[in-house]
């Protein structure tokens, strides 16, 4: 039975396949569209820094025409992109007198229990790449054990984190005002670059302070359209619009634990490359010096033909390139 495992359906170009036209897990950051994609074909990625400026430089192939060479004075960081697999395995005897409905054939079957196994690590990987972009708005990127320090893009890129403390537990503070300085921070960050629109994720205690507070509540009592906006919402996320700036409450959960209760993050969207993911090929024979897929996936027999050793990966770098231009929102001091 397991010889069929040798046929093209489980070879790692159908696996790989597979993998990539899996349903697709919804992840806040990547519902919204936040992070740019991109292939590229080496394991590091080279980025610029030219007139407080960053610009990706673009890959070539070998023999081609190389990027133009950095103004002097330029600063170039180079990044080796995280390597992100997990594995699984199919036993004989998890198909042993198994056949899919309708089908004397057991390849059905067996393809199926594949591809089931593929789904649940295609779901473990989408919601790690999820807490990686989670790390590179916050601007420092840790591994799975929510410690190790993957990047830290401040230090990377010379900067410091910009902060606002919104001073909320004082009825006093004039919330709209300290927004609107915020937004200014951000700006000053962003330079000449212009961008859509502003938005915030949040914390849960954050949110109900930002939502009672005398001076916010004051504020959408004079602007009647101010009264709209920040009554509008989507009925599937937690939203308000205060001073122009759209707050969500960040759900967190399954690994991925958010902002913290009393914080939150403030950034620009539409500003072209500001948060972008790479993806780079995975450790294969067949993927060396291919542009970079989502996901990957291989098999491989276990001894004496137990059974067959899966591998899915993926290999992303998740990165914001102007980390200075995330303003760190604070409930008080």
């Amino acid at each position: 039975m397991l010889d069929i495992f040798n046929g093209d359906a489980f070879g790692v170009v159908s696996l790989t396949k597979s993998i990539n036209t899996g349903e697709y897990v919804p992840q806040r950051l990547g519902e919204m569209g936040l992070f740019s994609e991109e292939r590229i074909t080496t394991t590091v990625a080279v980025i610029e820094i030219v007139n407080d400026v960053l610009t990706l430089v673009r890959t070539a192939p070998r023999g081609g025409v190389a990027d133009a060479n950095p103004a002097l004075g330029a600063n170039v960081r180079a990044f080796k992109v995280p390597h992100i697999p997990t594995r699984d395995h199919l036993l004989a005897d998890e198909v042993q007198n198994v056949r899919a409905f309708g089908s004397n054939d057991n390849t059905v079957a067996v393809l199926q229990r594949v591809q089931q196994k593929l789904a649940k690590m295609r779901r473990r990987l989408e919601l790690t790449i999820e807490y990686h972009r989670l790390g590179a708005l916050k601007g420092i990127i840790l591994d799975a054990d929510g410690t190790t320090v993957i990047y830290n893009l401040f230090t990377e890129f010379g900067v410091t984190q910009q902060e606002m403390p919104l001073l909320m537990n004082t009825t006093t503070t004039d919330v709209p005002g300290k927004l609107v300085a915020a937004a200014r921070l951000l700006e000053a960050a962003l330079g000449s670059t212009t961008y859509a629109r502003l938005h915030a994720i949040v914390g849960p205690s954050l949110m109900d302070k930002l939502v009672a507070h005398t001076s916010v509540k004051d504020w959408v009592k004079a602007n009647s359209e101010a009264s709209r906006l920040f009554l509008e919402g989507d009925l599937r996320y937690r939203v308000v619009r205060v001073r122009n700036i759209l707050f969500e409450e960040y759900r967190g959960g399954s690994g991925v634990s958010g902002v913290g209760d009393t914080e939150g993050y403030l950034f620009a969207e539409g500003v072209p490359d500001l948060f972008t993911t790479m993806f780079a090929p995975a450790d294969y024979v067949e993927a060396v010096n291919t542009p970079g897929e989502p996901f990957y996936a291989k098999q491989e027999p276990l001894p004496m033909g137990k059974g067959i050793d899966m591998e899915a990966q993926t290999n992303p770098l998740n990165i914001c390139t102007r980390p200075r231009s995330v303003i760190h929102l604070k409930e008080n001091t």
